[in-house]
């Protein structure tokens, strides 16, 4: 079952700091999966609401926005919609997960700067 508050403080304990260096992004990659993951185990496809706002996070993620993705991942999560999304036809459990393991799949063969620790300058 979809635990949506366990998710969202998994989301809120990463530090923001890290996750906008992209010092988080695999964890944020593991939460988009459990998301994904719960709503199966549920029997049920992606809501609109959920499907908005899981592709824009994998969109972030891909142009390597963390920031973004993980406020994304927060929105998804939440229960009360303050706004109608447009539909994404091309937003569902399939459609996403297989988007999902193609990232990944492109961030293992050409790690960025996004997978390096962060070096501070003096």
């Amino acid at each position: 079952m979809l635990d949506r508050q366990a998710l969202k403080l998994r989301l809120k304990a990463l530090d923001k700091t890290r996750v906008i260096q992209g010092s988080e992004t695999m964890a944020l990659e593991t939460i988009f999966a459990d998301i994904l993951s719960a709503v199966a185990a549920e029997g049920r496809q992606l809501d609109e609401w959920e499907g908005t706002c899981l592709h824009s996070a994998l969109a972030a993620l891909s142009k390597h926005r963390p920031g973004m993705a993980r406020t994304n991942l927060l929105h998804a999560l939440e229960m009360t919609r303050h706004h109608e999304p447009c539909h994404r036809a091309d937003a569902n459990l399939e459609s996403l997960s297989a988007a999902l393991a193609d990232l990944r799949k492109q961030s293992q063969r050409s790690p960025h700067a996004h997978h390096r620790p962060v070096v501070a300058h003096h």
